[in-house]
């Protein structure tokens, strides 16, 4: 069957809070797109034949006779992404990158970690750890008993639905997070000013939304959705927001730190980032760790390093690859999060470090030849 059209198109994809991510151009004079072989050729814009994996085909196929019949877009991706999560990440890979990302190469040939988070989460769809691990409410639990309680922040409050929450038993201010997604914390500084049906309405679309079918990380669907409450942690008396630090562990060991400072509140996505090694040595951009492995340590080094470290190490014993954050604030260490499957390479910060990506992925490959 050959499905051929002249397309122009432009695309905007939007997140829960109807605010467009990303948007991208389709231009193409003529494209066919044959079910039989799996292959997409065009006319006269391109000169190549691409061949793609047949599913995908399928899909842009499909795609465009949904759309016709306005069937919701999110609802149309996120039924596709159950039956096949790499459909998902490859159409996640295709509007960042606008090229075809490989997935069935051997492990040895892995390209770079973004590919091995893909893998990774395709792989473990239906893992419970990665799960439970991954659930921002029920880790809590798992942090008590591996490293103690007093690394927790401050739970305030747990709910099911945003009309649940009573406000008036939290603090004057306070933060508010669903535990089975990624940006839906809403940060309340003064309790008197908040708009609370605003906060409950962003709050309920957020546990609705299908984040692990429209990510593709399909472990987040094992987790049951709710909404916490935790104490608002400050830094520097609040004249700046949290440093966020992201503990990239391997086989139970730490090998690259990530810092993410002065991130944005409202947008989640818009922070400064720096990298360092274990021994707190700073990496620049486009350098490969083995290439400052003899300098000396930072001067802002944390002065509780070694122990957030350990703390890493315990959290992350007998798992391949994950994150662990943390924060510090007044000298103590807080636990944040663990996720397996990061974003390596789609933040445009992330581009400058390409070589720091490459060195986690050989590390983890060298653990496997073992």
């Amino acid at each position: 069957m050959v499905f051929t059209t002249s397309l122009c198109v432009k695309v905007h994809l939007y997140d829960y809070n109807n605010t467009i991510f990303t948007t991208f151009n389709i231009n193409t004079s003529y494209f066919a797109v044959s079910r039989r072989s799996g292959t997409l050729q065009s006319g006269s814009s391109l000169k190549t034949t691409l061949e793609i994996d047949r599913i995908i085909a399928n899909l842009l196929y499909l795609c465009i006779s949904e759309i016709s019949q306005c069937m919701s877009l999110t609802k149309f991706i996120a039924n596709i992404a159950k039956l096949s999560p790499s459909t998902i990440w490859r159409l996640r890979h295709f509007v960042h990158f606008h090229n075809f990302v490989k997935l069935n190469s051997d492990f040895e040939d892995i390209p770079d970690l973004w590919t091995y988070v893909i893998r990774a989460s395709i792989e473990n769809k239906n893992n419970a750890r990665w799960a439970l691990m991954a659930d921002k409410y029920a880790v809590r639990e798992v942090v008590k008993n591996t490293i103690g309680e007093k690394y927790l922040i401050p739970l305030l409050g747990k709910w099911d639905k945003g009309e649940d929450i009573d406000f008036d038993t939290l603090p004057d201010s306070f933060i508010l997070k669903t535990n089975n997604g990624c940006g839906t914390n809403i940060f309340v500084h003064d309790k008197s000013k908040i708009d609370k049906p605003a906060i409950i309405a962003q709050l309920n679309k957020a546990l609705q939304y299908p984040y692990p079918e429209l990510s593709g990380q399909l472990h987040y669907s094992l987790i049951k959705p709710c909404i916490i409450a935790e104490k608002l942690m400050i830094q520097d008396g609040g004249r700046s927001s949290l440093t966020d630090y992201k503990i990239h562990c391997v086989n139970g060991e730490p090998v690259i730190i990530y810092t993410f400072s002065d991130r944005d509140e409202l947008t989640h996505f818009d922070f400064n980032l720096n990298s360092y090694t274990p021994a707190w040595q700073e990496i620049p951009p486009f350098t490969s760790p083995e290439e400052i492995r003899n300098n000396k340590p930072a001067a802002n080094k944390p002065a509780c390093l070694d122990e957030m470290l350990e703390l890493a190490r315990k959290l992350s014993a007998g798992e391949e690859y994950v994150r662990v954050d943390f924060y510090i604030t007044d000298g103590k260490i807080y636990f944040g999060e663990m996720t397996y499957t990061p974003d390596t390479r789609i933040h445009p910060a992330f581009k400058s470090y390409r070589k720091v990506m490459g060195y986690i992925l050989d590390r983890i490959k060298a653990t496997r030849r073992k």
